[in-house]
């Protein structure tokens, strides 16, 4: 590409360019992402208010087992990075996000910060769902 032969710092056009090539690694791994959950959605029968969402628990095993291995793999690099972790698993689920920063918190032993960041995204992110129910009708001119 052209901003490769120009100075970065006195190109705007290379350090737009720059943002940009990442901005597009994001969205091409999050498109991805969001259709690889949404045909597995499709493969597995919708949960009902009877039955599993195997389709939801599914997708949020598989984002952590491959925010595992490409962590492992590629966090230093940042285009791998952005397309992967932040794009094609961000499109996927965010639960790997969440698995992967316990994970973190645990490896470095801050069992505080570990026990409040899962039981307050659980309890909060459930109690958040109950309340964003409720909101229309609060809000409701009818």
């Amino acid at each position: 590409m052209f901003y490769r032969t120009c100075s970065p710092e006195l190109c705007f056009l290379c350090i737009f360019a720059r943002v940009l090539n990442k901005f597009l690694m994001v969205i091409a791994g999050g498109g991805t992402g969001a259709l690889l959950r949404y045909s597995i959605g499709l493969l597995i029968p919708k949960a009902s208010e009877s039955a599993f969402p195997w389709a939801t628990l599914l997708v949020n095993l598989l984002g952590c087992l491959a925010i595992g291995i490409f962590y492992k793999l590629y966090y230093q690099e940042e285009a791998y990075r952005l397309l992967l972790i932040t794009g094609l698993l961000g499109g996927f689920t965010t639960f790997s996000s969440f698995g992967m920063e316990s994970y973190q918190l645990i490896l470095s032993k801050k069992w505080d910060f570990f026990a409040f960041y899962f039981t307050a995204t659980n309890l909060f992110g459930i109690l958040c769902v109950w309340l964003g129910s409720r909101l229309p009708a609060i809000f409701s001119t009818n």
